[in-house]
């Protein structure tokens, strides 16, 4: 999508530039210009665009449904559950963008809610 939205667009952006890792010399992406731009979606980047859409649907009802599961087999075991204060926000620090497949936040409130 990105080479698709820089091809469309090549006015939006600043021109790439060389830059040095190591001793190696690598060609580094120019930035998107500041200001307001107009921007060009080619049918193909639309088409990825719905693509990564219905992906992240499909991501999102999964993981859903698997804590949905895990809420119910934790009722299975009894309707009176105490849990720790844990902070979200401390895992998302720790654990990043994977926190999001698992959602801590909406397995508690799954769990207060069904209590």
């Amino acid at each position: 999508m990105q080479r698709s939205q820089r091809s469309s667009n090549e006015e939006n952006y600043s021109p790439d530039f060389s830059g040095q890792v190591g001793r190696k010399i690598v060609v580094k992406k120019g930035k998107v210009k500041p200001g307001k731009r107009q921007w060009k979606k080619s049918k193909t980047y639309q088409k990825l665009a719905r693509r990564k859409r219905e992906l992240d649907r499909r991501k999102i009802a999964y993981a859903k449904s698997q804590n949905g599961r895990i809420v119910n087999e934790i009722l299975r075991y009894g309707n009176q559950i105490k849990t720790e204060n844990v902070s979200v926000k401390a895992w998302q620090k720790r654990y990043g963008k994977a926190i999001s497949a698992k959602s801590p936040g909406f397995v508690q409130s799954e769990l207060k809610r069904s209590c």
